[in-house]
């Protein structure tokens, strides 16, 4: 966990002709999203896509309970303190869409939206990987 932003980082700086989007949820990117800024200061313009479900998804599959609830943070407002970055706030499909549109096309500028979610919104895949690693911790319940 908080792995895509500093990896994109790298590989940005690697290869700066090509644009990176990143895909966090908003618990990785409360760990090391931070590294945005980075980014900002080496000119660089990726498109952040933060899954903001108010804390660690793959673990309440895992494990439910209140240590896996995170305080929620305004990431599309990051710009104010990040520096050149545009903000989007993404409650709904609709919304997302138009951000992403618009993030797209500002090739100069890092961009950083922020799709909200409930908590217990998942794709299939990550229910079936949580019930797998509970079924490999030997726990069953939901306690």
């Amino acid at each position: 966990m908080g792995y895509a932003v500093p990896a994109a980082l790298g590989a940005q700086i690697a290869r700066p002709q090509r644009r990176a989007l990143i895909l966090v949820g908003d618990g990785a990117f409360q760990m090391t999203g931070t590294e945005l800024v980075s980014h900002c200061r080496q000119g660089l313009a990726p498109i952040v896509i933060v899954f903001n479900n108010r804390g660690y998804s793959t673990e309440r599959f895992i494990l439910d309970g209140p240590f896996n609830d995170i305080p929620e943070w305004q990431f599309h407002r990051l710009g104010e303190l990040f520096g050149p970055l545009d903000g989007y706030d993404a409650p709904s499909e609709c919304a997302f869409e138009e951000a992403l549109t618009a993030a797209v096309a500002d090739t100069e500028t890092a961009s950083i939206i922020n799709v909200r979610l409930e908590p217990r919104d998942a794709s299939p895949a990550m229910q079936r990987l949580g019930a797998h690693l509970k079924s490999r911790l030997g726990r069953d319940d939901d306690a």
